[in-house]
C-alpha cells in the first residue's frame, strides 16, 4: 500500500486549490465628476468632470464569489471656474490623474445575471496644469463600488458600475493675483465615476 505523505496531501491541495481559482481582465469606459468643494471665501460655479475615462482591471476569484485584483485608471479632468468680477470668462484647469486600486468585490451567482458590491484603497497622481501654476501631487483614499455583471457567455460579462471614491487631500488656497475672482479654498476630494465595459474569465 502506498503510503500517503503530508507533502502530497499539500500538493493535491494546491493543485486543487489552483484549479478553483478564475482570473480575470476588463476594460472600462469611464466617466467621472469631481464632488465635494470646500470654499469658504467666495461662491463659484465649479465643474470638474471627464467624458473620456478609462480603467483597466485584473482579478483572480480565491473563493466562490469572492475575487481580489488591482485595476489601473486615467481621466483627463477639466475643471471651469467663472469668475465672478468677469461673468463672461472663464479660468479653465486641465487636470490629467491617474488612479491605481487594489480591492475585492463578492458577486451573487444569480444565474448570468450577478449583482456585486466591492471596494478598497486608491492611489492617484494628479497633474494640475494651470494659467498660473503646474503641480504634480499624490494622494491615497478608498473606493467602494456596486453594480452588476451579465454573462454573454460562460467567459466574457458585460459591466455596468458606478464608483465612488474619496482621496485624503488637503485644502489648496489659491491667491495668485490678490484679486477678487481667484481666491478660492477649494477640496477636490470626492470622485464619482461610471465604469461601463467587459470582463472576460481564463
Amino acid at each position: 500500500m502506498r503510503k500517503i505523505t503530508f507533502a502530497t496531501v499539500w500538493a493535491v491541495a494546491a493543485v486543487a486549490a489552483a484549479s478553483a481559482l478564475e482570473v480575470g481582465v476588463g476594460a472600462f469606459y469611464a466617466p467621472a465628476r469631481v464632488v465635494g468643494y470646500v470654499d469658504e471665501t467666495r461662491e463659484y460655479s465649479n465643474k470638474e468632470f471627464s467624458m473620456h475615462g478609462f480603467k483597466g482591471r485584473a482579478t483572480v476569484g480565491i473563493y466562490e464569489g469572492f475575487s481580489v485584483g488591482f485595476g489601473l485608471g486615467y481621466n483627463n479632468l477639466i475643471y471651469r471656474e467663472d469668475l465672478l468680477w468677469l461673468e463672461e470668462q472663464e479660468a479653465v484647469e486641465s487636470i490629467p490623474m491617474f488612479i491605481l486600486t487594489v480591492g475585492g468585490d463578492y458577486a451573487f451567482p444569480l444565474g448570468p445575471f450577478r449583482p456585486y458590491a466591492g471596494g478598497g484603497a486608491a492611489l492617484a497622481r494628479e497633474h494640475a496644469e494651470g494659467s498660473f501654476h503646474e503641480t504634480v501631487d499624490w494622494y491615497g483614499g478608498l473606493y467602494v463600488e456596486g453594480g452588476a455583471r451579465y454573462f454573454l457567455t460562460n467567459s466574457l460579462a458585460l459591466e455596468a458600475a458606478p464608483r465612488y471614491t474619496v482621496l485624503f487631500d488637503e485644502p489648496v488656497l489659491y491667491d495668485d493675483l490678490n484679486l477678487p475672482g481667484f481666491v478660492r479654498s477649494e477640496h477636490r476630494s470626492q470622485l464619482i465615476e461610471l465604469l461601463i465595459g467587459f470582463n472576460y474569465y481564463f
